[in-house]
């Protein structure tokens, strides 16, 4: 994904139409986002998800590079299943106890980093529900900085994935569903795709969306306010 080099002043406020909710996207046709998930669940080596989106993806891309990198994304997945079925299978070990998360009070924010927000083990496989604690947050006007991930290579976008960190995402370390927020911005507003980082606040949404039964996002947010971060 190619992002706008040249760091422009982002709007500082983008203020929601009155009584009015910005429109969801149509995710279940959303190819961009299918696309990032499929990524997303490969460089995670959740490899039966991977394959499993690929396959559904190889009759929606037209662009003949990316279904070329697609499918050899597919193969090195299939392959590496089939590795694992050799290798002896390791304990995880016991994850330390979570911090419970606690919506503000009425009218108050939360202040929050990604990381502190996806704080639980989650997984697509089986029925698990997300932590009663953090289906709570749901609603909650929330304050969170990150970097954008553009869905596609337009020079400005409507909306992106919030990552903590880009850096990170290049040399390998690949953020889970719970670490990352789908952003849409309010109807009819746009902004620079940009490599600083940036503080959203708004409603954060927590809802397991799903497209023919894979998991696109966990948290969404259509946010009131996007600045330049200052820290």
């Amino acid at each position: 994904m190619v992002l706008n080099r040249s760091p422009k002043l982002l709007l500082t406020a983008l203020i929601l139409a009155a009584a009015l909710p910005a429109p969801r996207p149509a995710m279940a046709e959303d190819t961009d986002a299918l696309l990032a998930r499929a990524d997303l669940a490969f460089a995670n080596a959740e490899y039966h998800t991977a394959i499993a989106l690929y396959s559904k993806l190889e009759q929606q891309l037209t662009d003949p590079d990316k279904l070329e990198s697609m499918l050899e994304r597919k193969r090195v997945a299939k392959k590496s299943l089939a590795s694992a079925k050799d290798s002896p299978s390791t304990q995880p070990a016991t994850a330390p106890a979570r911090k419970l998360h606690v919506p503000p009070p009425s009218g108050g924010t939360l202040e929050i980093t990604l990381p502190e927000l996806g704080n639980f083990d989650f997984t697509e496989d089986g029925d698990t529900p997300l932590p009663e604690d953090v289906q709570k947050l749901s609603g909650s006007r929330i304050k969170v900085s990150g970097q954008m991930l553009a869905l596609d290579q337009a020079g400005k976008v409507s909306r992106f994935l919030l990552v903590n960190d880009m850096m990170s995402c290049c040399f390998g370390v690949t953020p889970k569903l719970q670490n990352i927020i789908y952003v849409t911005l309010p109807e009819g507003k746009m902004m620079e795709t940009t490599t600083d980082r940036i503080t959203l606040e708004g409603t954060l949404t927590v809802a397991v969306r799903k497209d023919e039964g894979f998991i696109l996002s966990l948290f969404e947010m259509s946010p009131t306010s996007v600045k330049i971060a200052t820290e």
